[in-house]
C-alpha cells in the first residue's frame, strides 16, 4: 500500500528536531497510516465515491464573450480541438497518438455508479479514451486496482508522467475557448474520465498534484461554456460538483506537506483546494479550505521563493509553475474576498483536519504581488531575444492551465513549445491591470477586475564587486593540466552595450544585448529546507547565443522511464561547466530526485566586462571567469594543483520539451 508523504521527510527532519517534537511528529504519521488503511479498506467495500450533490447551482468566475481571441491564436484552438474531439494528443514527445479504447474495467465496489455514470453520456457515437496507459511505451496501469496498490516502474520504459498529464485534462478549456459548439464533446470526455477513475482508483490517484491540477481544469471548462449563455444539464452538474468536492476531499487527506522540502507539488495540492471549493456550495467546511489555502498561499509563496525572485527549487522551469500556480491563486483568492468576504472570516479551524498549522478566523487576504513581481522579472531575464528561456535544472514543461496555445501549426498539427514563460509574465502583469492579448492574462484579468495592484518602481542598482583583472591572473598561473582558455568570436561586440541582470541568490547572472546572450549558472548554498529534486549538477555552467557559436543547456529529457538517461541529463556532463578528472561536485545516485551536493559555490566577481565564481570543496577548488572585451568572449576555467581539469563533454541532443529532443 501507498504511504503517502512517507517517512523520508521525517528522518531527513529528525536530527533538527527537539525529542518531544520529533515524538509527536511521528504519533501524527502512525495516525495518518491508519487512516489510510481504513480508507483503503472502505474504498474496496465500500466504494469511494462521495454523494450527489443537494444542488446542481454552479457559479461563474469567468466571462467568455469578453475574452478577445486572435486569429492566430484561434487558428491554433481549431487544430488542436479537431484533435481533441478525435481524442488524439501530442504529450512528452509522443507525437500525435490515437487515445480511443474500449470502457476501461472498473472495481466491483463503484461499478455500479460508472455505468450509471456512463450512461449520461450523450455524444453517440462516442469511444472511450484509455485514460490508464503510457501510450509512449504501450504500458498500462490497472484501472481497477486502488491508487494505493500501483506503483510507479522505474527503468522499465514506462513513464507514469504520460497518464498523469492527459488526466491533468488540460485540453478542455482550450477545447471550451475553441468554441461552445464543442460542449457536447467537453460533457462526453469529463463523464468519461469521471466513470473509469473513481476516487483512488487506477494511475490518476496517485500523485496529489495532478489531482489539483485535473479539477481546476474540469471547473474551468465547464465555467467558461456556461459564462457564454450556454446551459448544463442538472445531472451533468450534480456529478461535475460531486468529483470536485471528492478532489477537494482527497487532497486534504493527501496533502504533499512536510516539515522540509515542500515544492510545487504542495502549491498544486493548494490550487486543487482553492479551485475546487471557490464552486461548491456554502458551508462552514468550504469557508475552511477557502481560508486555509489563502494563509497557505502567502506561507508558501514566501518559503519557496528567495528575496531576489527565484524559488528555491533550482530549476528555472518549475520557478515558472510555481510562480504561476500562485498567480492564479492570487487571483481568484481576490476575487473571492471581494464577493464572498464572510468565508474568510467565518469558519470553524476545525472543520478540516490538516497537517500545516491552521490559524482560526479571521484570514486576510494574502499579498505576495511583490514576490510574483520579482519571479516574473527573473523569468523575463532568463528569456533570450527570439529564443526559448535557459533550462536550469529540471525541465517538465508543466502549467497548471493552457489556455493560450504556446507553439505554431505545422502541416496540419500544432506543435507546442511548453518552455515559455511569456504567459507567466503576461499574467503578472495582469495583476497590475496590464493589457495583453495572450487568454491566459486575459482570464487573470477577469478575476481580478478593477481589484488590481499598483506597479511598484522596478529600478535597482546592480552592486558591482570583485576584481576580475586579479583572479585571471591567479587562474593562468596554474600548472597547464590544471587550466583551460577557450576564446569565442562574438562579432561587434562590446562590453558597454550589454544590459546585466543579476540574482545571486537563485544563482543567474545574465548579459543581453541584441542577438546575444549569455547566462552564468552560480548558485549559493542551498536553504536547508530546500527539496533537491530538480537540481542539476551545473554550477559555473554558461549557455551561450550568438551568431557563431551557441552553447544550450539540454534540459532534462525523461525522468523515471530510463534511470541511466535521467542521470545523464542532471549530471556536469550535460553541462558546459569545469570539473575535476578525479572527484564530482553532485554525482547522480540511484535516488531520482534528491541531489546532495559536496561543495559550495559562490560569486568572485560581477562587472560590466565579466563575471566569474568558485566551488570549493575537501577535494580542492574549481574555478571559472568569463570575460568580455571587443568582439569576443574569454572563458577560464581552472581547478587547485595538483588536481587536472577534466575534458569538457560532447553537448547531449537538446530537448525543447519533456521526452522530446529537438
Amino acid at each position: 500500500m501507498v504511504s503517502f508523504g512517507g517517512l523520508r521527510d521525517l528522518f531527513k527532519a529528525a536530527h533538527q528536531l527537539p525529542p518531544h517534537v520529533l515524538i509527536k511528529k511521528i504519533s501524527s504519521r502512525l495516525r495518518r497510516d491508519f487512516k489510510s488503511k481504513n480508507r483503503y479498506h472502505r474504498d474496496l467495500k465500500l466504494g469511494s465515491r462521495g454523494p450527489l450533490p443537494k444542488t446542481s447551482e454552479f457559479p461563474s468566475h469567468t466571462n467568455y464573450p469578453a475574452f478577445q481571441i486572435s486569429e492566430k491564436t484561434s487558428r491554433a484552438l481549431d487544430v488542436l480541438a479537431k484533435n481533441y474531439c478525435d481524442h488524439r494528443f501530442d504529450l512528452l514527445g509522443s507525437g500525435l497518438t490515437d487515445t480511443n479504447a474500449e470502457f476501461s474495467p472498473v472495481n466491483s465496489s463503484n461499478r455500479f455508479e460508472s455505468k450509471r455514470i456512463r450512461s449520461l453520456i450523450s455524444v453517440n457515437p462516442y469511444r472511450p479514451i484509455d485514460w490508464h496507459a503510457d501510450f509512449k511505451s504501450g504500458y498500462r496501469w490497472n484501472s481497477d486496482s486502488h491508487s494505493y496498490d500501483l506503483k510507479i516502474p522505474i527503468n522499465q520504459g514506462a513513464d507514469i508522467k504520460v497518464p498523469w498529464e492527459l488526466a491533468r485534462l488540460q485540453h478542455l478549456p482550450q477545447l471550451a475557448l475553441a468554441g461552445v459548439q464543442y460542449q457536447d464533446e467537453i460533457r462526453a470526455q469529463v463523464l468519461d474520465f469521471i466513470a473509469s477513475n473513481p476516487p483512488r482508483f487506477g494511475v490518476n490517484w496517485i500523485c496529489p498534484m495532478d489531482v489539483g491540477i485535473r479539477i481546476a481544469n474540469i471547473l474551468l471548462s465547464v465555467d467558461l461554456i456556461q459564462s457564454a449563455g450556454q446551459q448544463w444539464d442538472k445531472p451533468f452538474l450534480a456529478e461535475v460538483l460531486r468529483s470536485a468536492q471528492e478532489h477537494s476531499d482527497h487532497i486534504l487527506a493527501h496533502l504533499e506537506w512536510s516539515e522540509l522540502g515542500r515544492s510545487n507539488h504542495y502549491i498544486s495540492n493548494i490550487i486543487g483546494i482553492l479551485w475546487a471549493n471557490a464552486y461548491l456550495p456554502s458551508s462552514l467546511k468550504r469557508n475552511a479550505c477557502l481560508a486555509f489555502c489563502a494563509q497557505q498561499i502567502e506561507t508558501e509563496a514566501r518559503t519557496q521563493f528567495l528575496d531576489d525572485g527565484g524559488c528555491y527549487e533550482g530549476s528555472s522551469n518549475y520557478h515558472r509553475l510555481s510562480g504561476s500556480l500562485l498567480t492564479y491563486a492570487q487571483a481568484l483568492l481576490v476575487k473571492l474576498y471581494n464577493e464572498t468576504p464572510e468565508c474568510f472570516a467565518n469558519y470553524p479551524s476545525n472543520a478540516i483536519s490538516v497537517r500545516p498549522p491552521f490559524s482560526p478566523p479571521p484570514i486576510t487576504c494574502p499579498d505576495i504581488i511583490s514576490i510574483l513581481d520579482k519571479a516574473a522579472n527573473l523569468s523575463e531575464a532568463l528569456t533570450p531575444e527570439d529564443s526559448l528561456p535557459v533550462q536550469i535544472g529540471d525541465s517538465d514543461a508543466g502549467h497548471l492551465f493552457k489556455v493560450e496555445p504556446d507553439g505554431y501549426i505545422f502541416e496540419g498539427s500544432f506543435i507546442e513549445q511548453p518552455l515559455n514563460h511569456q504567459g507567466f509574465i503576461d499574467t503578472v502583469a495582469a495583476l497590475h491591470g496590464s493589457v495583453s492579448k495572450r487568454l491566459d492574462a486575459q482570464l487573470i484579468s477577469q478575476l481580478v477586475q478593477n481589484n488590481t495592484y499598483p506597479v511598484a518602481s522596478s529600478s535597482t542598482t546592480i552592486p558591482y564587486y570583485g576584481d576580475l583583472k586579479e583572479l585571471c591572473l591567479d587562474i593562468r598561473k596554474l600548472p597547464e593540466a590544471s587550466r583551460r582558455q577557450r576564446v569565442i568570436k562574438v562579432p561587434n561586440l562590446s562590453p558597454f552595450d550589454l544590459k546585466l541582470f543579476a540574482y545571486p541568490q537563485f544563482g543567474s547572472y545574465v548579459f543581453k544585448a541584441p542577438d546575444f546572450f549569455l547566462h552564468f549558472r552560480c548558485a549559493p548554498t542551498r536553504k536547508k529546507e530546500a527539496p533537491t529534486g530538480h537540481f542539476h549538477d551545473d554550477d559555473l555552467s554558461i549557455e551561450l547565443i550568438s551568431p557563431m557559436c551557441v552553447i544550450r543547456d539540454p534540459g532534462s529529457y525523461l525522468y523515471t522511464p530510463d534511470v541511466e538517461v535521467r542521470n545523464r541529463y542532471r549530471s556536469a556532463e550535460a553541462h558546459d561547466t569545469p570539473r575535476a578528472t578525479s572527484w564530482d561536485i553532485a554525482p547522480p545516485t540511484a535516488s531520482l530526485f534528491t541531489l546532495p551536493q559536496i561543495g559550495s559555490s559562490s560569486s568572485l566577481t560581477f562587472q560590466p566586462n565579466g563575471v566569474a565564481g568558485k566551488i570549493e570543496t575537501v577535494h580542492g577548488t574549481l574555478w571559472r571567469a568569463v570575460i568580455f572585451t571587443d568582439s569576443r568572449i574569454t572563458i577560464l576555467d581552472g581547478v587547485s594543483a595538483p588536481n587536472t581539469l577534466r575534458e569538457m563533454p560532447e553537448p547531449l541532443t537538446y530537448c525543447d520539451n519533456y521526452g522530446r529532443q529537438a
